[in-house]
């Protein structure tokens, strides 16, 4: 019989805290046991044993951290068209995940770019939605944080048409399409002046098949007073925009 002694050469083991534990659970076999692995633990671990000749064993231990997203920006940002933005996803893992960032799209198609930061130029109102940043370093799980972009501009204002003519005693209607956010507040003006809404007049409202809003103007029992030029006002925070039609007699 011979006895063996092994050493194990590392150069925290005496001052990690939980230690490491050696254990022998048969007598050709020792092990190191490592408990609560840290990202410091990673490295070579080398078994010498006093055997002749000396007889030695390296174990390299790599550590492998799933990814986690540790710094973002806020998931809800709202940018005026035209501005230009940037996204954030400062993440930590081994080995260094790799991120990536997706438009998600109603239609189906799906945009990427690489990298923690994805910068927005000259924002377009087609930039309105959802944005996900994806961290992956084949180390299940994957993360991802979604953000919320939406995208502000001025009013547009269109007319479906520039003149219309109807006879006296009949109604009439003009219609106002808008699109625009935030919503606008609509107003129609007639001789440089607003509509108040009543029997004479009322506006219906509804969104098209274009998700545009439309604002129909109601003139009842048209007069000859009636005929002229009407406009259409649309404004939110970002700007005011009018058209204007021309309601003759016939």
């Amino acid at each position: 019989h011979y006895q063996r002694l092994l050493i194990l050469v590392f150069h925290f083991i005496l001052t990690r805290i939980p230690k490491p534990i050696v254990n022998n659970p048969s007598p050709s076999q020792w092990n190191l046991v490592i408990q609560k692995i840290n990202m410091e633990d990673g490295g070579n671990y080398t078994c010498t044993a006093n055997t002749l000749p000396v007889q030695e064993q390296t174990v390299t231990l790599n550590i492998r951290v799933s990814p986690r997203i540790a710094n973002s920006s806020k998931s809800n940002i709202t940018v005026v068209e035209g501005e230009s933005i940037s996204l954030f996803c400062q993440t930590t893992g081994l080995p260094r995940p790799t991120v990536t960032w997706f438009k998600l799209s109603r239609s189906g198609d799906i945009k990427t770019r690489k990298g923690e930061t994805l910068k927005l130029k000259e924002v377009r109102r087609t930039d309105d939605g959802m944005f996900q940043c994806l961290a992956d370093n084949n180390f299940l799980p994957t993360v991802y944080r979604n953000f919320r972009i939406t995208v502000h501009y001025p009013p547009e204002v269109k007319l479906p048409v520039t003149r219309i003519g109807q006879a006296k005693g009949k109604d009439t209607i003009l219609e106002c399409y808008v699109t625009s956010v935030p919503r606008a507040i609509i107003s129609w003006e007639f001789k440089n002046r607003m509509l108040r809404m009543g029997v004479k007049h009322s506006v219906d409202h509804f969104i098209d098949s274009l998700s545009r809003d439309v604002y129909s103007l109601v003139i009842r029992n048209l007069n000859q007073s009636d005929f002229g030029t009407y406009t259409c006002t649309a404004a939110n925070q970002i700007g005011e925009t009018m058209k204007s039609v021309q309601l003759y007699g016939r």
